[in-house]
């Protein structure tokens, strides 16, 4: 059996790592992301040129969808790379790996490869769990059908439930300490990252729920102050859809680049906190000691 993760000085590690390198996350963070928004306005430029003037503008055209799913595509496949690339930089960083201050961070090596691979197939995993899960639902659904009908909702919420409980079961085993072990062990790590787990599962849930609520609502509060008076005028039962996407996108002209600056920050807190956690937590139960914990001023 794996060892147990130490809820406390995960927890105190992760607020270390995610408030007070906050500087050093964001220098490993800022400029993937450029890079990110930088391939999505030329994506958008070359596989749908018209939907940024239109969505500026406020004039929605639905035939745009086409071109935004091409976007989508080309986007989806970048940030893959992108927060392979981010998360190879803050491991490294987390685990005492990268020392000394961090002001720009980019790589295509090969951790960020296998960081790429760990993650798809994480997510590949994790669907087609999600999917087995839902087909029993269905099956579950389909037999129950002749009960009374109390037993019949019973039974079909409890399956319901059950199979989403089950998905995020093997999401949290899977995916919590899989990002330090493709930085450490040099591989792709996930039935390292499994087993590491065995026995965590509701130290995970501990940790996360003690870091991320509480920063979340902090920052939902923050939000409501600053961009709380923000609202979409003359609204009335007779617009129609595209009236009312002229109007956010007019509004949103005016605060969106805030709003943005906004999130960006809290993100660079988040991913802080997650990998200061995952960091932590695997030098604890895997064993690893290289020089800077996390919680030592490295």
């Amino acid at each position: 059996m794996s060892a147990r993760i130490p809820v406390g000085r995960t927890i105190s590690d992760a607020y270390t790592f995610g408030f007070a390198r906050f500087l050093s996350v964001l220098g490993i963070v800022w400029f993937p992301y450029a890079c990110l928004a930088a391939l999505a306005m030329g994506a958008f430029y070359l596989l749908a040129p018209g939907v940024p003037r239109l969505l500026l503008q406020g004039d929605f055209d639905f035939s745009m969808l086409a071109g935004l799913r091409r976007v989508g595509l080309v986007l989806w496949l970048a940030g893959l790379v992108v927060s392979a690339m981010v998360a190879v930089g803050l491991q490294r960083r987390a685990l005492g790996e990268m020392t000394g201050p961090v002001f720009i961070w980019f790589s295509l090596a090969a951790p960020v490869w296998r960081m790429v691979a760990a993650f798809f197939l994480a997510w590949v995993i994790i669907v087609v769990i999600a999917i087995l899960a839902a087909i029993a639902c269905g099956l579950i659904w389909l037999a129950s059908g002749h009960l009374p009908y109390g037993v019949t909702v019973a039974i079909r919420a409890i399956a319901i439930l059950a199979a989403a409980c089950f998905v995020i079961f093997v999401a949290v085993r899977l995916c919590f300490f899989l990002p330090p072990v493709v930085v450490s062990e040099r591989l792709i790590g996930l039935e390292r990252a499994w087993l590491l787990s065995r026995g965590n599962f509701w130290r995970i849930v501990g940790v996360g729920a003690a870091i991320f609520i509480p920063v979340g609502i902090a920052f939902s509060l923050i939000a409501s102050v600053l961009f709380g008076s923000f609202a979409i005028p003359h609204l009335t039962a007779a617009m129609s859809l595209k009236d009312i996407l002229r109007e956010i996108a007019l509004q949103f002209r005016v605060v969106g680049p805030y709003m943005l600056a906004y999130r960006f920050v809290e993100r660079i807190v988040f991913f802080g906190l997650g990998n200061g956690a995952n960091a932590s937590a695997y030098l604890a139960v895997g064993g690893k000691t290289p020089a800077g914990r996390v919680s030592d001023g490295a």
